[in-house]
């Protein structure tokens, strides 16, 4: 496998990644869902309806978004 990133998507309407030129990761998209509540401290599994393949020297990271905290 090469150094690239590769996103499938496990259902129809699910919604690949996107990402601008400028932006350092990728924006992921909650599938089957209308609205989530995460209090503080809330862990929840989130169904992404995407599935991905990158080479094993490289992790993935998931983060909250840096405008969330406001």
């Amino acid at each position: 496998m090469t150094d690239k990133l590769y996103f499938a998507k496990e259902y129809d309407d699910a919604i690949l990644p996107t990402k601008n030129d400028e932006d350092a990761g990728y924006d992921i998209y909650a599938y089957g869902y209308e609205e989530i509540e995460l209090l503080p401290q809330d862990i929840k599994m989130v169904n992404t309806g995407i599935r991905t393949a990158f080479n094993q020297d490289y992790a993935m990271l998931v983060r909250e978004r840096g405008s969330s905290g406001s």
